[in-house]
């Protein structure tokens, strides 16, 4: 038996980038990140790991249009591993589990940390003699058939292209290697390729390759078609010998390792004994897929020879109690046509299957063996082959797990061995440098003001949602029906807007006991609500109030009939952050004439995003086995505006659904308040403020006992303060310090204009001086 080392480690970084937006930013709708890449080397007690973390960055631009922007960050790291030696296997499964950022005052510049989680694995390959039972789990393993070493001499003479009168050096590797396995024996093809280095009469070194195809056969006794085989070659010697100028001997010992494995289930006795890394075997089924179609063939045809049919491309997709399978059938069909002459046209034919597995689970391994049992057609006429394929599938489903398997005398198997695990966290950093803030404009001094552009368009409409709920017990009457509006969603379809939501509704009525029980319903809604000329790109939001809710019992008082009476307002709005020129003046005794114009406007002050995180305990009664489902809902969110800081009020309104110990499933509701203080330099009290939080994450922890349940809540909440102010805007400038004004089309206030809603103005955005 050959000694293995293992270890489990895993580790934890922090990666810290700033990078500079394409255009100014508003908002920072998300960010998603992946690692690609990941390359790693193994050395003595240690392993080097390197790979990308590739972002996308989606961010509402100060034009209210949601922009696309990519980056790449290399990482590199090294984790301890004692024991560790170059040749030894790693396993390796990075994770992002968060990445936050923070947005500039002006929204130029975005600060991101990405946490990245590292697991590593290192193994190395085993050979034990197992002992068998006949109970327990089923485990798919590589049992060893037979294994044998054989040299082979390659030995041939090559012609260099130019005269020699030494040889430098040759070097040599194995390609194209390919195993046949036969009856107690592994057939091995491959190409021998040479790299020969030599001087020349003239004293210049030269280079010439080589390919020399080669050939063996390795006696394995019980090796039989169809089994497994690992081919280990190892190049120990190159013999040369320069025999004349131009001709060169070469002798090439190879040595070959060859092993044979069947891959079977087998149940192994758990206890005392090496850790192992094994896969256990959830489920198999055998399923036929027959696949009927027509095709027209290029030519008149007067009989069909052949079919031959394989399968290519097969994926397997596990999810809940399932497997999906898809496929192409790739047809050869050989047919005689109306000249007597053979032809052969090619099809390929697309396939999807399920296979039923209970206990399968996304994430876990399946390995699919496929067959074509039949391929038949018959021509309905000289160019339509109708065709007929049936084929067989094999599916079955493996979890990888770590146990404890008894040494015994039963097959000798090929594993991974796990000698023990370990954690490390680590930090990296990487701070990308700006470039640096143009100058001021030569003679110049321009004032400028960042203000908020909005135009907003809005339409109403009553809608019913009527729908009746069956009661626990039979009721004497209804004491109180009350309702909430949550989870809505807006999104324009086919040029109308889609208003979705939920209906959460408290129900008390009076059973015939005279006792009052409660109910909870939720109760879906849609709206398709009209919007002519809905401004494309515009942000829409939804306002939904409930006015009225009838209701009367119904079917000898066990059940109410409900209809509530919602009204919805759909508000379209565009807005945009620009910055404006208010004035332009000289120095050093130039002059500038200033055109402008007074308006009403929103002054941005600042704006600031924060990413906190709600940690709550919450006791579920009964207690809970399995948590299906957790969803939350920001509800309440208010805003106070002090100096030089804003304070956000809100309540994370949430639902958990779970499945008890006696498999029933159980809805727990929990309001979680919450208040945040955000530094806005600059705001005072009375400016208006606009806040947008979202819940990013929820991640939960549930106790050992069921009766309690560790929340973390990912939040993020964007804030911007501005102020109405009347300014002046700079319509228009001349000068001789001036040699191009970049003007913009801004909907403004203007004041004095008699007209209440913003037009259109030309303003100045920017100068450029000569």
């Amino acid at each position: 038996m050959s000694r293995i080392e293992g270890q489990d480690f895993q580790t934890q970084g922090v990666t810290v980038q700033q990078i500079e937006l394409e255009i100014p930013a508003q908002k920072i709708k998300d960010i998603d990140a992946e690692i690609r890449d990941i390359t790693f080397e193994i050395i003595n007690d240690k392993i080097i790991i390197q790979g990308i973390i590739h972002k996308q960055i989606f961010f509402v631009g100060t034009d209210n249009v949601v922009h696309h922007q990519t980056e790449e960050m290399p990482f590199s790291t090294f984790i301890d591993v004692p024991g560790a030696e170059p040749g030894m296997d790693a396993q390796i499964h990075p994770e992002i589990e968060h990445v936050a950022f923070e947005l500039s005052p002006y929204g130029t510049e975005l600060n991101q940390k990405v946490v990245v989680e590292i697991f590593v694995k290192i193994t190395e390959t085993v050979q034990v003699n197992i002992e068998e039972t006949t109970e327990g789990s089923l485990y798919k393993l590589e049992t060893v058939i037979g294994e044998n070493n054989k040299q082979e001499i390659v030995e041939n003479e090559v012609e260099l292209d130019i005269p020699a009168i030494k040889i430098v050096d040759i070097t040599a590797e194995i390609r194209d290697l390919e195993t046949d396995v036969i009856q107690d024996k592994v057939i091995i093809q491959g190409v021998l390729h040479k790299q020969i280095f030599f001087i020349g009469e003239d004293n210049v070194e030269y280079h010439q390759a080589e390919n020399v195809p080669f050939s063996l056969f390795v006696d394995i006794p019980g090796a039989e078609p169809g089994m497994n085989v690992q081919v280990h070659p190892d190049i120990e010697l190159i013999k040369r010998e320069l025999i004349d100028s131009t001709t060169l001997l070469q002798e090439v010992i190879i040595d070959f390792f060859v092993k044979v494995t069947e891959t079977q289930q087998l149940n192994l006795t758990i206890g005392e004994g090496p850790l192992m890394k094994l896969d256990r075997v959830i489920g198999e089924d055998i399923v036929q897929v027959m696949k009927v179609n027509d095709i027209t063939l290029e030519r008149p045809a007067m009989k069909i020879r052949d079919i031959e049919a394989t399968l290519r491309d097969i994926q397997a997709v596990v999810i809940t109690d399932k497997v999906i399978v898809q496929g192409t059938i790739h047809k050869q069909i050989f047919y005689v046509g109306t000249d007597d002459v053979e032809y052969h046209q090619a099809e390929d034919v697309n396939f999807s299957t399920f296979v039923d597995l209970p206990g399968a689970a996304p994430g876990m391994d399946v390995t699919i063996k496929g067959v074509v049992e039949l391929a038949r057609g018959t021509l309905t006429d000289q160019t339509t082959l109708h065709q007929k394929v049936v084929a067989e599938l094999a599916v079955k489903v493996t979890e990888e797990e770590q146990v404890n398997i008894v040494i015994g005398n039963g097959p000798l198997i090929k594993a991974r061995q796990v000698v023990n695990e370990g954690v490390r966290q680590i930090i990296v950093e990487q701070v990308a440098v700006f470039p640096p803030v143009p100058p001021p404009v030569a003679g110049l001094v321009i004032d400028r003001a960042l203000i908020k552009e909005e135009v907003a368009e809005e339409v109403s409409e009553q809608i019913l949602v009527d729908n009746v709920i069956d009661l626990e017990d039979q009721a004497q009457k209804v004491r109180s029906i009350t309702g909430t509006i949550r989870n809505v969603t807006v999104e324009i379809v086919d040029g109308e807007v889609l208003v979705e939501g939920e209906i959460v509704k408290e129900i008390e009525f009076v059973d015939s006991d005279n006792v009052v029980r409660q109910m909870t319903e939720v109760v879906p809604f849609e709206a398709l609500i009209e919007f002519p000329d809905v401004p494309e790109g515009a942000e829409l939001n939804a306002d939904i109030v409930i006015e009225d809710i009838n209701f009367n019992l119904i079917n000898n008082c066990t059940a109410i009939r409900q209809i509530v009476v919602l009204q919805i307002t759909v508000t379209a709005g565009e807005s945009r952050q620009v910055q404006v020129v208010t004035n332009i003046s000289a120095t050093g005794g130039g002059t500038v004439e200033v055109e402008t114009v007074e308006v009403r406007a929103q002054v941005v002050v600042g704006e600031d995003t924060i990413t906190p995180t709600l940690e709550n305990t919450v006791e579920l009664d009964p207690a809970a086995d399995e948590i299906i489902d957790m969803t939350g809902e920001l509800q309440d969110i208010t805003t106070e505006v002090m100096e030089d800081q804003v304070v956000v009020n809100g309540t994370v309104f949430k639902e958990v659904e779970y499945l008890d110990v006696d498999d029933t499933i159980q809805n727990t509701f929990e309001e979680i308040p919450f208040e945040f203080t955000i530094d806005i330099e600059g705001a005072a009290p009375g400016m208006n403020v606009q806040v947008h939080p979202e819940i990013l994450d929820i991640a939960f922890e549930l106790s050992e006992d069921g009766t309690e349940l560790l929340q973390m809540i990912d939040l993020e909440i964007f804030v911007k303060v501005t102020e109405m102010e009347i300014i002046e805007v700079v319509t228009d400038a001349t000068s001789d310090l001036i040699e191009e004004l970049i003007t913009e089309i801004v909907f403004l206030d203007v004041v004095g204009d008699g007209i209440p809603e913003p037009v259109p103005v030309e303003v100045v955005v920017d100068v450029i001086g000569t």
